[in-house]
């Protein structure tokens, strides 16, 4: 295993798609800044006395993953389903590797990846909100409490919508497929359903990212995620162990 690891490291340490999918994450970050903009002036305008902090945008930011989700869905195209087009991932098959462990391999080194390509942006798009009133009012145990739920829940969310990007690269072998998979991501979210909220971590997560969020609220965010994450990671696992890969 560790050495798939490394093989991985090392094909993304040499890959122009890194170097490309960096220069569009900080691209991204830029250009979602106006949308930012955009929000603060309709905050001004319905909510004139409200004051806008850097934490406020936190919620916002993590949300732009259905746009962001592209640049995943680039990497994930390049260093999965292209590498079964190529047959790359049958030969280290065929050098005596478990099925499960190139496709384990390819998910501890991409997923880690692809949150640090989201933190590039969130720290840039955080910065810019605090930029006029600062990061938040007080830094008291309520607001580190709201910190805390910002991020466990965002980050959840986060790697929910990578795994199924992954996992669409996985079962798809077609990078057109992989990177239509945001298409999707843009659809859903913008449906308000109760009902998809029980199934699709974009729609659980808009009421858990709320200030005064219930407590059920975040509990079917966080579980509604990590059975995202356990699903498409197994399925894929799965899928690997009993297809057949040529």
């Amino acid at each position: 295993m560790s050495n798939l690891i490394r093989g991985e490291l090392y094909k993304l340490k040499k890959s122009k798609y890194t170097i490309g999918a960096i220069l569009l994450t900080l691209a991204s970050a830029f250009l979602l800044k106006d949308s930012w903009e955009f929000e603060e002036i309709k905050l001004m305008i319905h909510k004139p006395n409200e004051v806008i902090y850097g934490i406020t945008s936190l919620a916002k930011v993590f949300s732009y993953i259905r746009y962001t989700s592209f640049i995943f869905a680039l990497l994930a195209g390049e260093f999965i389903a292209k590498e079964f087009k190529n047959r790359n991932i049958s030969k280290s098959f065929s050098y005596g590797y478990k099925r499960s462990s190139v496709v384990l391999s390819k998910l501890i080194v991409l997923i880690p990846t692809f949150l640090f390509l989201e933190l590039l942006y969130i720290v840039i798009l955080v910065t810019y909100a605090s930029r006029n009133n600062g990061f938040c009012e007080v830094l008291d145990y309520n607001t580190l409490l709201y910190l805390f739920r910002l991020l466990a829940v965002g980050v959840l969310y986060n790697i929910a919508v990578i795994s199924i990007v992954i996992m669409s690269a996985i079962i798809t072998k077609n990078n057109f497929y992989t990177i239509a998979t945001p298409v999707i991501f843009s659809v859903i979210y913008k449906i308000n359903s109760e009902y998809l909220s029980y199934f699709m971590p974009s729609i659980a997560v808009r009421d858990a990212m709320e200030k005064f969020a219930t407590q059920a609220d975040v509990v079917k965010s966080i579980v509604v995620s990590s059975l995202v994450i356990i699903l498409t990671i197994g399925g894929s696992l799965l899928y690997i162990e009993r297809s057949d890969i040529k």
